[in-house]
């Protein structure tokens, strides 16, 4: 397997007092329309590989080339750890993930890309998640540079209550899909 090697690190730094509630308006949204089911659409091992307890985008609400609204819910059932089916977490990883994976999907709208994370600002919890409970993911492209593109993520209720919010999400850049692989020519945006 070879030498150890670091892939991330981070800082958390945890305060007594949780973050001042945080709320937005939720924007206008802009209909996307695909046919057939949406599973097979987003989920693919060419495309976005995450399948089992982190297939959680259940919907593709709004783009309009630069924010994409989607729907997303931790309903999974199966074991996340040996014997352990529903293991409590400050940090929301399948939720988190979900906001990660939602970087790539737009890059499918847009670039026909495969983007991977490679490094965030921040990323600030203001209210604990739950199961079973669906939420509202916005993600808006920031920049587009050579190697990495910059979006920011927030993971909101229909009420426009924040829950997490990434600031300054990287992600590289790697291959351009195969064309019998790309999405762009299966959905059909309204701007």
């Amino acid at each position: 397997m070879g030498d150890p090697k670091l892939h991330y690190e981070g800082k958390y730094r945890f305060a007594q007092k949780p973050l001042k509630a945080k709320k937005i308006k939720l924007p206008t949204f802009t209909p996307v329309s695909w046919e057939g089911d949406l599973e097979p659409l987003v989920y693919n091992p060419k495309r976005l590989f995450m399948f089992g307890l982190f297939s959680t985008i259940t919907d593709i609400n709004s783009f309009d080339g630069k924010t994409l609204i989607t729907t997303m819910e931790d309903k999974s059932e199966k074991e996340f750890f040996k014997g352990i089916k529903d293991p409590k977490f400050v940090a929301a990883p399948i939720l988190v993930d979900a906001m990660f994976q939602t970087g790539g999907l737009l890059e499918f709208f847009t670039t026909s890309r495969t983007v991977l994370p490679y490094k965030i600002k921040s990323l600030k919890f203001y209210a604990n998640l739950e199961k079973n409970k669906k939420y509202f993911c916005i993600t808006q492209k920031k920049a587009s540079g050579e190697e990495t593109n910059t979006y920011d993520l927030k993971l909101i209720d229909k009420k426009g209550n924040v829950f997490v919010e990434v600031d300054s999400f990287e992600m590289v850049k790697l291959n351009q899909l195969d064309p019998e692989d790309r999405i762009i020519d299966r959905v059909e945006f309204s701007f």
